[in-house]
């Protein structure tokens, strides 16, 4: 195997770096795996894992679970579109397996919105079909939109807890208390805002959506409007059309 080492230079857009990297690597590939500098692999067979998952053909994008430095709380289990009025990482800070939260989400694999791209494996053609990751949108959200462009083309989005891994969180370009990139949230909300409106169908509605361990709503809100989630299935190529009944008349 060969290592093929790239310099970019210019302001940080991790969106245009990821492009960057996937024009010169050229074509010839099946899939793409972007991961980030501070991700640790803590055991074998994880790319494995990915990648049976991955091709599916109607799987888009895989990503895994990722743990925090201490390797036994959660910083990643997937992606709830619309938490915190943007998105959020499922299940960060959980202390797994001991805490048992939603343990059946944790040990299977589950179609969800969205995966940080901290670690996430996609589909070369995927890729190509949406033209990569938006450059607009620099450094927020970046991962969570590409996700969401890909599942537009029919593609499932996958986050398979058999892959397991640490990922030191920003420890390359520090942290911050306050939103670092609120350009890049502004934009991000003004480009899906009718899919925050609607809300994440991977979700359950009676779950609050500023709480990323998935506690019911205080008060719980209840209604008698259906919304039901339509799937059709192309059987050549593998890949869905998601439709959504609208509520019965009044």
């Amino acid at each position: 195997d060969s290592v093929k080492i790239l310099r970019y230079s210019g302001v940080f857009n991790f969106s245009a770096i990821n492009n960057f990297a996937v024009k010169e690597a050229g074509t010839g590939y099946s899939h793409y795996l972007f991961c980030n500098n501070d991700i640790e692999a803590i055991a074998p067979g994880w790319l494995e894992r990915m990648l049976e998952v991955g091709q599916q053909p109607d799987v888009g994008i895989v990503g895994a679970m990722l743990f925090y430095p201490d390797r036994k709380h959660l910083q990643h289990a997937g992606v709830c579109v619309g938490m915190y009025g943007a998105a959020e990482h499922y299940g960060k800070w959980v202390q797994f397996p001991a805490q048992p939260i939603e343990p059946e989400l944790m040990r299977v694999n589950r179609e969800v919105s969205a995966v940080t791209a901290a670690l996430l494996l996609i589909r070369a053609d995927a890729f190509r079909e949406v033209r990569g990751f938006d450059e607009s949108i620099a450094v927020g959200f970046g991962d969570v939109d590409l996700c969401l462009r890909v599942g537009q083309q029919g593609f499932r989005v996958i986050m398979s807890p058999h892959a397991r891994l640490v990922h030191h969180e920003s420890y390359t370009r520090g942290t911050s208390t306050v939103d670092p990139h609120p350009k890049d949230s502004a934009l991000f909300r003004l480009k899906w805002r009718e899919v925050l409106a609607v809300g994440d169908p991977f979700y359950n509605p009676g779950f609050s959506n500023n709480h990323t361990h998935w506690p019911v709503k205080q008060p719980l809100n209840l209604g008698f409007d259906l919304r039901r989630r339509i799937v059709r299935r192309d059987l050549a190529t593998g890949r869905t059309h998601v439709t959504f009944s609208a509520p019965p008349a009044a």
